[in-house]
C-alpha cells in the first residue's frame, strides 16, 4: 500500500478496464481500486462528475465497465483524521530488531492500516513516514495485524523477504501468540482455578457491519483458543489466552459466549463506558527456527500495561 499516496488530498487515479472486470458496476469497480474509500463515497464522486469513461463524463454510478475502457476519476480526500497528531506513534520504540523487521508495540485505540476516513493516525501510515528509507520499494509492510482496540506486540516487516516469510508464517499457523486479558466477572465459573489450560472450540459467523460483528454459530467457520485464568474476582478476572486459528475477533467473540467478555470491549461487553479502553494485549510471539533465518525459536515480548493491578480490589 503507498500510504504516501494516501496522504495526499487529492490525486487522479486512471487506468484501462481488464477483461476479469467486464460488466461490472463503475462505483464497485472503482472502489475495488481504492482502498481508503467505501463504495458509498466513489459513488459520490460520480455523481459530482470527478469520473470519466473514454473522455466523457461518467452518467451513473451503476453505469456497466466495459473491457477496454479508459477510467479516469479525480480523488477528493478528506479523512477524518487530517490534523491527527502523529508524534507518538513516530516515536515508538523499537523493542526488538533483526534483519529486515523489526518488532514493536501497538498502543490500544490505534488501527494498523489505513482505511475508510481514517488515513493519517495510522500504524502502518507512522511506519512508513519513519522506516520508508530503511525499508525496500513499497515497505514497510505488517505480516500479520491487531483489532484497533487491542494493543500489544506487532511484528513489521523491512523487506520483501521478510515480509514474505513472516506472512506465509502467519497463514500456515507456525507463529504462536499469547495474550492477557482482563474479562467482567469471577471466570472461575468456567476456567479452572489451578490454571489449566482449557480448549474453547466455538465457529464464529459473521453477525453484522458496521463495524463488523461476530458471533458463535454452528454453522460458521471453525476457531480455536487455548484459556487459562490467571486470577479470578467478583468484578473482574485476568485471563492469558492464545488464539490457535486466526479469525477476526476470535478472542473476544469467545470470551463474551461464555459470559465474560473483555472489559470495555465496545461490541462485546454491555457494561463498557464510552472512552474506556478495551482490556486485551498482546504480550508475546514465538516465532519457529528458520522463519527469519534464526537457527533457534524466536521469542519477543512485552508486558502487558497495568490492567491487572489497576483492578487489585477486584481480582485475587
Amino acid at each position: 500500500m503507498d500510504v504516501r499516496r494516501l496522504l495526499e488530498p487529492e490525486e487522479e487515479l486512471a487506468f484501462r478496464v481488464g477483461p476479469a472486470e467486464q460488466g461490472m458496476r463503475l462505483d464497485r469497480l472503482l472502489a475495488r481500486r481504492l482502498p481508503f474509500a467505501s463504495r458509498t463515497r466513489v459513488a459520490g464522486w460520480i455523481r459530482a462528475g470527478r469520473a470519466r469513461v473514454d473522455g466523457a463524463p461518467a452518467e451513473r454510478a451503476s453505469s456497466a465497465a466495459h473491457s477496454g475502457q479508459w477510467v479516469e476519476l479525480r480523488i477528493e480526500k478528506r479523512a477524518r483524521d487530517t490534523n491527527a497528531a502523529l508524534d507518538d506513534l513516530l516515536a515508538l520504540p523499537v523493542l526488538a530488531r533483526g534483519a529486515g523487521w523489526l518488532a514493536l508495540e501497538k498502543p490500544a485505540g490505534v488501527p494498523c492500516h489505513p482505511a475508510g476516513n481514517e488515513i493519517k493516525r495510522t500504524l502502518l501510515t507512522a511506519l512508513t513516514l519513519a522506516y520508508a528509507a530503511e525499508s525496500d520499494p513499497g515497505g514497510p509492510w505488517l505480516p500479520h495485524r491487531l483489532d484497533r482496540a487491542t494493543s500489544g506486540l506487532m511484528l513489521v516487516a523491512l523487506s520483501r523477504e521478510a515480509q514474505t516469510q513472516l506472512s506465509a508464517a502467519f497463514a500456515r499457523g507456525a507463529v504462536r501468540r499469547f495474550y492477557r486479558a482482563r474479562v467482567r466477572g469471577d471466570a472461575s465459573a468456567v476456567l479452572p482455578r489451578d490454571g489449566a489450560e482449557i480448549s474453547l472450540r466455538f465457529p464464529i459467523a459473521r453477525c453484522g457491519d458496521r463495524p463488523p460483528r461476530f458471533r458463535v454459530d454452528a454453522a460458521g467457520t471453525s476457531a480455536h483458543t487455548r484459556a487459562a485464568l490467571l486470577r479470578a474476582g467478583g468484578e473482574a478476572s485476568a485471563v492469558a489466552l492464545e488464539p490457535v486459528t486466526g479469525r477476526q475477533h476470535q478472542l473476544r467473540v469467545h470470551l463474551a459466549h461464555l459470559g465474560h467478555p473483555i472489559a470495555g470491549d465496545p461490541i462485546y461487553d454491555p457494561a463498557a463506558v464510552a472512552g474506556e479502553r478495551m482490556w486485551l494485549h498482546a504480550c508475546a510471539l514465538e516465532l519457529p527456527a528458520g522463519v527469519l533465518g534464526n537457527t533457534a525459536p524466536l521469542q519477543l515480548e512485552t508486558p502487558p500495561p497495568p490492567f491487572e493491578a489497576s483492578a487489585e480490589r477486584s481480582l485475587r
